[in-house]
């Protein structure tokens, strides 16, 4: 009766074993699922995942062009759930029902710097759209760019003119709008200005990197970078002896 026990003991070990070597190769794919739902930007040194819903509005809303990478952690302010990027800030708004929302950055920016700006031309622009709520007019070289990446979702109303002012060690004309500045420099075209960057860091908040606490690294534009491939070991030469 002993050796009977003892291959059937044995036979069940082999069993669980298999069972948990299957188990586990059912669960990788789904591991690597979880981590494509937290981001690591390498050039911020900061995540983006959907504990707020920010990744899936990044991704949506051409998260790589009108945004950038993320500047911050997820953090509290004014009673709201936000995250800063270099250009843009995102915000969860429980009152409409869960809706993302980006955040007044130019408005904000200009009133940081106590930026003012002309009263509004009345004079009619010629290919220029109109806007009655600030009176201002949006014309190119911003307004194709406005229209084709978001228009007022992304950028809001115009609160300025097109002004020429430096941005960083180069002159630049731009225009604010409620949520963005644009820039055009020659040769470059239409940019998003990085006032999410420059607000976080007017205001002293967190821009350190943090841990990637196992999410998966990507480059700016959310795409996954290569792992570090080790260099192959050297052979050992072989020793000529002298003639």
């Amino acid at each position: 009766m002993r050796p009977q026990l003892t291959r059937r003991f044995l036979q069940a070990c082999v069993a669980s074993l298999l069972l948990g070597m299957a188990a586990g190769l059912w669960l990788t794919p789904g591991s690597s699922t979880a981590q494509s739902e937290a981001l690591f930007f390498a050039a911020t040194g900061h995540r983006l995942t959907n504990d707020y819903g920010f990744l899936a509005h990044w991704r949506a809303s051409n998260g790589p062009l009108t945004l950038g990478a993320p500047v911050t952690e997820p953090l509290i302010e004014g009673g709201l759930a936000v995250q800063y990027f270099e250009r843009g800030r995102l915000e969860l708004h429980p009152a409409y029902n869960g809706a993302i929302l980006r955040g007044r950055l130019g408005a904000e920016y200009a009133e940081a710097l106590w930026r003012s700006f002309a009263a509004p031309v009345a004079t009619e622009q010629p290919g220029a759209r109109h806007f009655a709520a600030t009176g201002q007019f949006v014309g190119e070289p911003f307004l194709s760019f406005w229209e084709a990446n978001g228009a007022m979702d992304v950028f809001g109303l115009p609160l300025s003119a097109p002004a020429w002012e430096y941005v960083g060690a180069q002159m630049a004309l731009v225009q604010y709008f409620e949520r963005a500045r644009l820039e055009h420099t020659p040769g470059a075209g239409v940019q998003i200005g990085a006032l999410g960057r420059d607000l976080a860091l007017l205001r002293g908040l967190p821009t350190a990197p943090v841990d990637p606490a196992g999410a998966l690294v990507v480059d700016s534009t959310g795409l996954p970078l290569p792992e570090p491939v080790a260099p192959p070991a050297l052979s050992a030469l072989p020793t000529v002896a002298p003639t």
